[in-house]
């Protein structure tokens, strides 16, 4: 939504490019989108519902899936979203970008939000 409104290229891709790098454009737009779906109330409660049912204090990459599958984005966007509220810091990302599709899929979650959209769907 974000480079339909707001860029003046007008491009639409996935970005495949690691949190928090690439151009100002794309960082934008991960922002608008992690904010434009989650409320700052609504994910607080969700992290400390998974760190008191997990009895631990940091986040897991199976963590990251099941908010991201829960909102229904992009697993780079609740990463910049996590990283933007400070649940997670910049070391800790790095460990989360690793065979998302393969643990969404052991999980049982539908992978087809970490895969590009179809030409048809565009």
């Amino acid at each position: 939504m974000y480079h339909l409104y707001y860029d003046e290229v007008k491009k639409s891709s996935v970005s495949l490019i690691l949190i928090g790098e690439g151009d100002e454009t794309e960082r934008k737009a991960d922002q608008f989108a992690s904010y434009f779906l989650i409320f700052p109330s609504s994910l607080y409660r969700m992290v400390e519902e998974i760190r008191e049912n997990a009895n631990r204090t940091h986040l897991e990459v199976e963590d990251i899936i099941k908010l991201g599958q829960f909102y229904g984005i992009s697993h780079k966007v609740m990463l910049y979203r996590l990283r933007n509220d400070g649940y997670l810091d910049a070391e800790e990302i790095k460990n989360m970008d690793i065979s998302v599709i393969e643990t969404a899929s052991r999980l049982g979650y539908d992978t087809s939000l970490y895969r590009p959209l179809s030409e048809s769907k565009k």
